[in-house]
């Protein structure tokens, strides 16, 4: 729903509505006809409705999304007095290069063109993916010093070749850097990752569409990040991205996260080797471990914990219709501390924080005995008391009256169990 249409719920909304500009400083249009099939009628519309947007949002930074294959409105949105104001931009990128938009985006004055520029996303839909046509497009990002966060979706291994040979100075302070749905040969990433010097947090998605083959030396250098210190790794049904694992070399990663970002099954046994891999080389600084939406078995989660005891962040979501359950008996028990096994140490010993979505097969029984050990001071205050967790179920189901009453009964030793 939007503004305009809040304003037309009540007089009390319309009045909250026209006094508060922060409610203006978000622009999302979204055209889903090409440019020749807009008519003047629409494109009157979508431009006084931007025009709107801009003026009752004051002087507040802006976050612009647009989505769509035509340049109707970048005249009104890119006039200087809006392009100084922006803060977030997400932009789909044309089948071809265009020369209107690549004037607005680019203009040849001096100063600061983007002065308050954090975030951008460039994207291309459709069959083809976005190549090397948009040069200036991305340079027009030259001038915005506080930019530290880009996104590129669907892009090729050409825009990454043009994102490299742009006068950059942002990149040299960019410090996030998303890859998304990523087309083309992967040889390249190695290469593009080690310009960034400065980078901390990497998220690498691998498609199905997204293939290996050899650089043109025959020899692919490692990824050495010396800097980044959270990594996200989508790794879809397309095992491509084991290569690139296995050449990362993240010493100071602190956050690893293994997720699914395709609606499809995702089964990473073949790629548990590269993970481990990657955990041994990280061991020493990680502390947080996520896994959402694959398939994984719990004996291959072990391994991984084992390689990590510094881990105090642990979360744990498991993909709906599993063949097999993460979250296992055997992994809450190997999770529970002893009290009577004082000649070991305890598993996890800093863990302060578990985050578990999980199906009807789990034990609860475990489940409340794990979380009870943690609750508890034991091996001589050796381990970290468990500070929160989060727990849920899937598929409609709930858990029984009696597990919801001992996890409440947890809170008398500060801990705030949430059930999803």
């Amino acid at each position: 729903m939007t503004i305009l249409r809040l304003g037309l719920v009540c007089h009390r909304w319309r009045s909250i509505v026209l006094t508060r500009p922060s409610l203006w400083s978000s622009i999302r249009i979204f055209i889903d006809v090409p440019a020749n099939e807009l008519s003047p009628r629409d494109r009157t519309r979508i431009n006084q409705t931007s025009a709107l947007y801009v003026r009752r949002s004051k002087n507040l930074p802006l976050t612009i999304d647009h989505t769509g294959d035509t340049d109707v409105v970048f005249g009104d949105l890119f006039q200087r007095r809006v392009r100084e104001r922006v803060k977030h931009l997400r932009l789909q990128l044309p089948r071809q290069g265009s020369s209107q938009r690549t004037a607005l985006l680019y203009p040849r004055t001096e100063g600061s063109r983007y002065p308050l520029l954090e975030s951008v996303e460039l994207y291309s839909t459709g069959e083809q993916a976005a190549t090397g046509e948009w040069y200036q497009e991305l340079e027009a990002f030259c001038w915005a010093p506080c930019l530290r966060t880009i996104t590129f979706g669907r892009v090729s291994t050409p825009f990454l070749m043009n994102f490299l040979e742009c006068e950059m100075d942002t990149r040299i302070h960019l410090r996030h850097l998303v890859l998304k749905d990523f087309i083309g040969r992967m040889w390249f990433i190695p290469e593009f990752l080690n310009h960034l010097t400065e980078l901390e947090h990497l998220t690498l998605e691998i498609t199905n569409q997204t293939c290996w083959t050899q650089s043109r030396s025959g020899v692919t250098p490692p990824v050495y990040c010396e800097r980044p210190t959270s990594l996200s790794l989508a790794l879809g049904a397309n095992m491509t991205g084991m290569r690139l694992i296995n050449l990362l070399k993240v010493p100071c990663l602190a956050s690893l996260e293994i997720y699914n970002p395709e609606d499809g099954q995702c089964e990473i046994a073949c790629a548990i080797d590269s993970l481990v891999g990657l955990v041994r080389r990280s061991s020493s600084a990680l502390k947080t471990l996520v896994v959402r939406n694959v398939f994984m078995v719990d004996i291959h989660l072990l391994l991984l914990l084992e390689l990590a005891p510094g881990i105090q962040s642990l979360v744990v979501h498991e993909a709906e219709d599993a063949p097999f359950s993460t979250i296992t008996g055997r992994l809450l028990r190997w999770l529970t501390i002893k009290s009577d096994s004082r000649d070991t140490k305890p598993i996890l010993p800093q863990l302060i924080d578990i985050k578990f979505l999980f199906d009807a097969k789990v034990s609860e029984k475990a489940l409340t005995r794990m979380i009870e050990s943690r609750c508890t001071q034991m091996q001589g205050g050796e381990s970290m008391l468990l500070a929160s967790a989060e727990l849920g179920i899937r598929a409609g189901r709930e858990l029984r009256k009696e597990t919801i009453e001992q996890l409440n009964d947890f809170r008398r030793n500060g801990l705030s169990p949430w059930l999803m």
